[in-house]
């Protein structure tokens, strides 16, 4: 059957004498006729042709939809007309190929640039009129979200995929939650918690790790539904999330369980066992220590300040971390204090930051030598 079809349309070639002898008996048709020049020659045409066309058309779409994203992100902000020609000199001189992981708005834009800087009209320019078009070149990528980024990468800034980021623009609020999908050299992708209408340009990202803020400096280049790319600026900035600052230090401290207040009507002394205090956040206290305690107790706690003053309160576990080669160690935080007490322990944890800061030499003391 594919042999009779072939026949047909290799017999469309010939000319109307030689078509007719053929439908008379396709059976003494020979593919040998085809290598006449009559025959071979239109039918290489028309297929380079076709192949050409294909070739063009594919390109003619790339490069359309390729002048649509870069249109799609100059409407998102405010544009001079000199702006607007230079953009779309290099929307049209640009490689036209679909945008993806491997080839986005900013290598696009990076490839047009360049080819529009080397053109025949550009180099005809005088010189204060090229300089004017690498102004507008650098206006154009501050306000898409195009800036070049800075040193550090996305890993080394520690951004990995499934990590949890807020993006916002500078000064803007609420702040809008997503996902970390993509890791690049210097470029990350957001998957937002929901579809929003995202500016293209400065926008500030945000991670919190533990107790630590990190905050980067980003351009916004692409943003699609619910899909943003951002690229890095500059450094990162880490804020301390914690309420307090946290000193480390060696100090003797006496902790009691607190289930004495439990025994019998008329209770029992508490038993104090001593620990090392290693460090010190206002109420928050870590101990090492012979002690033994459940995450969630209440224990009661006395730290000395000095010679004379000494500080007791009563506190939750929040961490027991137990050894058997070492001293146990737990987190404990002070609860049912008033204003008055808490300004105690943070002087204290001052202190001791200041006294850190002396080689550890307390304040008395060096008041005496003064």
């Amino acid at each position: 059957m594919i042999r009779e079809i072939g026949q047909h349309v290799l017999a469309a070639a010939l000319s109307p004498t030689e078509r007719l002898e053929a439908m008379r008996n396709l059976e003494s048709f020979h593919f040998a006729d085809l290598t006449r020049p009559s025959v071979y020659v239109p039918l290489l045409l028309v297929s380079v042709l076709a192949v050409a066309a294909l070739v063009a058309y594919r390109r003619h779409r790339a490069r359309a939809a390729l002048v649509a994203a870069f249109g799609r992100a100059a409407g998102r902000v405010e544009m001079t007309p000199a702006e607007r020609t230079v953009l779309a000199r290099i929307a049209r001189a640009a490689e036209p190929r679909a945008l993806n992981e491997t080839w986005t708005l900013a290598l696009a834009f990076d490839d047009g640039m360049k080819r529009v800087l080397v053109d025949r009209v550009m180099r005809e320019l005088a010189p204060a009129a090229r300089r004017r078009v690498h102004e507008v070149i650098v206006s154009l990528r501050s306000k898409l979200g195009l800036a070049p980024a800075g040193e550090a990468s996305a890993e080394a800034s520690g951004l990995v995929r499934d990590a949890r980021v807020t993006l916002a623009h500078p000064g803007a609020s609420p702040e809008v939650g997503g996902t970390v999908v993509g890791v690049g050299n210097r470029e990350v992708t957001v998957r937002l918690d929901e579809a929003l209408e995202f500016r293209t340009g400065a926008a500030v990202l945000r991670q919190v790790r533990g107790r630590e803020q990190w905050e980067f400096s980003v351009a916004v280049g692409q943003a699609e539904g619910d899909m943003v790319r951002v690229r890095l600026i500059g450094t990162p900035q880490m804020t301390n999330l914690r309420r307090f600052a946290r000193v480390a230090t060696r100090r003797p401290i006496h902790v009691a369980r607190y289930d004495f207040a439990h025994e019998g009507p008329e209770g029992r002394l508490p038993e104090f066992a001593e620990g090392t205090l290693i460090e010190i956040a206002g109420p928050g206290l870590r101990i090492e220590g012979p002690i033994k305690a459940a995450l969630g107790e209440r224990v009661l706690v006395v730290l000395e300040v000095d010679e004379s003053r000494c500080f007791r309160g009563m506190g939750i576990v929040r961490r027991f971390t137990p050894s058997d080669k070492g001293p146990a160690e737990l987190a404990v935080e002070l609860t049912c204090m008033n204003e008055q007490e808490v300004a105690r322990l943070v002087k204290e944890t001052n202190d001791t930051a200041r006294d850190a800061a002396h080689g550890g030499t307390p304040a008395s003391a060096r008041a005496a030598a003064a």
